[in-house]
Formats: C-alpha cells, sequence, structure tokens
C-alpha cells in the first residue's frame, strides 16, 4: 500500500466498521510520499442494486492544507526574529517535561535577561538587533555541549537542555535532571556576556539569570518560569548576576504587585496625601521652613515609603 502503516491501519478498520455496520466514516491519512489525503465514506445506492448499499468513497488531496496548517502551527509556537520557541512553544515543551519525567529527578528553568535592551532598540535599527538576538541563539547553542558532557572531572550538568526566547531580550533556558543551576547559568551568562561585533558596531551585552527549581518554585510551567522572571528582576536590583529563586522573592514580589497595583488607583481613592515636615532650628526653636513629603497609605500594607513606591 502506498499509505502509512498506521494509515493503512486506520482505513482497513474504517472499512470494517463499513461492512459490519454501515458506518459513515471520514479519515485524515498520509501516504508514503508525504501525500494528505481526506477520504470519506458513505452509503450509496443506485437502481441496480436493488436494496443493497453500496460505499461510495470521496478521496481529496489536502496535502496543501497540512502545509498551511503546519505553517500556522510554527507561526504560533515560534518567534520570527530567532526562530526559537517563543512562550507558548516553551510552556508546551516544559508542561511535556513535567507530565514525562520522574518525580526524583531536578528540573531547572533559566531566565537570561540582556540588559539595555531598549537602549538597543533605540540606538540600533531593528535589523542590527536582529542580528545581536540571533548571536545570542548562536551562543545558547554553543553553550550546550558544555552543559550535557562531563566537565570538572565526570560532572554532567543536565541530560536534556531546551531553549525559547520569551520576547525582547529575554531568553528561558530548560534543563532535564540538572545537577548544578548555579553553575549551569553561570557557563550561560559567560557564554553571552562575550562581545557582538558587526561591520560598524560593536555590542558588549551585560546579562543576568533567575533560577526557578521543580517543583520547590512552582508545579506548573506558567508558575516555574514565573518564579524564574521575578528571581532575574530581584537579581537587577540586588546588583547580582544570577539569584536562585527564594520564598522572600516570592514575597517581595508579591508585595511589588500589591503596591503597584493599588498605586493605579490610589489617587481617586484618595490613598496619597502630604506629610509636611517641619524644619526648625535648634537656636531659637523656630521654625525655619516645611518640607513637603508625599506618603501612600495602602490598604493592606499601611504606611509606604515614597523609596517603596515611586
Amino acid at each position: 500500500s502506498a499509505l502509512d502503516p498506521p494509515a493503512n491501519t486506520e482505513l482497513a478498520g474504517a472499512l470494517e466498521e463499513w461492512r459490519t455496520m454501515a458506518r459513515p466514516f471520514r479519515l485524515d491519512l498520509r501516504m508514503r510520499n508525504g501525500t494528505h489525503l481526506s477520504v470519506s465514506g458513505a452509503p450509496c445506492q443506485t437502481a441496480d442494486m436493488g436494496s443493497e448499499a453500496g460505499l461510495m468513497l470521496a478521496i481529496q488531496d489536502t496535502t496543501a492544507l497540512h502545509g498551511a496548517q503546519e505553517r500556522a502551527r510554527r507561526l504560533a509556537l515560534e518567534d520570527t526574529a530567532t526562530g526559537l520557541p517563543n512562550r507558548t512553544g516553551v510552556v508546551d515543551t516544559l508542561t511535556t517535561m513535567l507530565d514525562a519525567r520522574p518525580h526524583d529527578n531536578s528540573l531547572a528553568v533559566v531566565i537570561l535577561q540582556i540588559s539595555g535592551y531598549s537602549r538597543m532598540l533605540a540606538t540600533y535599527e531593528s535589523s542590527v538587533v536582529d542580528i545581536i538576538l540571533r548571536r545570542v541563539v548562536d551562543r545558547l547553542e554553543a553553550a550546550v555541549p558544555l552543559l550535557t558532557h562531563p566537565a570538572w572531572g565526570s560532572v554532567t550538568l543536565a541530560t536534556t537542555v531546551r531553549y525559547g526566547h520569551l520576547g525582547g531580550g529575554e531568553f528561558i533556558v530548560l534543563l532535564q535532571d540538572c545537577a548544578d543551576a548555579g553553575a549551569t547559568a553561570s557557563i550561560l551568562l559567560q557564554q553571552l556576556q562575550r562581545p557582538i561585533e558587526g561591520p560598524d558596531w560593536l555590542v558588549s551585552p551585560e546579562s543576568r539569570a533567575g533560577i526557578a527549581l521543580w517543583p520547590h518554585d512552582g508545579q506548573s510551567a506558567d508558575d516555574l518560569i514565573k518564579s524564574a522572571i521575578a528571581a532575574a528582576a530581584h537579581a537587577q536590583i540586588a546588583g547580582a548576576r544570577q539569584l536562585l529563586h527564594s520564598p522572600e522573592i516570592r514575597a517581595a514580589a508579591s508585595r511589588h504587585k500589591s503596591i503597584e497595583s493599588a498605586l493605579r488607583r490610589a489617587a481617586q481613592d484618595h490613598l496619597l496625601w502630604i506629610a509636611y515636615q517641619p524644619r526648625i532650628s535648634l537656636d531659637d526653636l523656630h521654625i525655619r521652613g516645611v518640607e513637603a513629603l508625599l506618603r501612600f497609605m495602602h490598604p493592606n500594607l499601611g504606611l509606604i515609603s515614597p523609596t517603596a513606591f515611586i
């Protein structure tokens, strides 16, 4: 048969059901040469057949349709600038890894953020920015053998490495059976920090990493990615190159989100007010001036300092 073995089996099963139960069917089948066919079977009766019903097959070549659907699927799951899986594709991959893995093995999610990406967009043409992103992809690819082959004697840092582009200057690396997430992030950062040179430009990207570990930092793909992003954001605030997610980072991120959310309605809810702090001369105890200070009374967190909310 010119059909793929699974398609041949599927067609044989449908024909057998037709013989026993006269059940109509519609199948999407693939041939050995890659052609896709839509095969529909329906009852057919003509005058010379008497009361006996026959089978009418309608066969349509759907190869072009399948090709268009595959291209649409790739566009939905891939980032156009880098060719890597986008956030949707990464979530699908990570979910599959979580579903298939043994519970006694570690899995790490590393977020790599390129500092100054917005400045790059403002400085260089979009074609140059795309070249920079593709060079980053090349370096991630070059890092895979360093992670999956024995290093430092007999240590293999990860058995499987997958990576994607979440957008902007943010990349993600998924590590199956990760032996040392901190060492892994260090190698990735070393790969990214080398200057990227073009015909008339030179970029020395600074990067930072946030790390989340399954199951401590999240059970689902979305939770793990959010935890790693929060760790990377906290690394920027702390001036660190890499940080492992922790309950403290989760609490800080939750507090930050609560403050930001309340600030959006702070003015109309009368949560912002001015405190006038007098300046008093110690010579004669007279008021020599007043300092006006903005204050924010959060409905749940209480009085918030301007250093926290501005």
